[in-house]
């Protein structure tokens, strides 16, 4: 395992959808014109597909780390 991996229970004992009581009667609702989650997130089951979630974010911190150690050698090379 990575240092940049953490392990997380899938659902944590949370809903994936919250609705309220009044609500679940009236079925799924539909996507709203700002959909806050890109595309390629999704799957092909309207979910979110978290393992490229999880690679995204991974490789987000990665190239973090070597922006950070970049500058830290920039400076100490002046």
């Amino acid at each position: 395992m990575s240092v940049f991996e953490e392990i997380h229970p899938l659902n944590a004992g949370v809903p994936v959808t919250r609705q309220s009581s009044g609500n679940a009667a009236q079925g799924p609702a539909s996507n709203p014109p700002s959909d806050p989650i890109p595309a390629r997130y999704r799957d092909g089951r309207g979910g979110i597909n978290l393992e490229q979630v999880r690679r995204d974010q991974l490789r987000a911190r990665q190239e973090w780390l070597r922006a950070v150690v970049r500058s830290i050698k920039a400076l100490w090379g002046r």
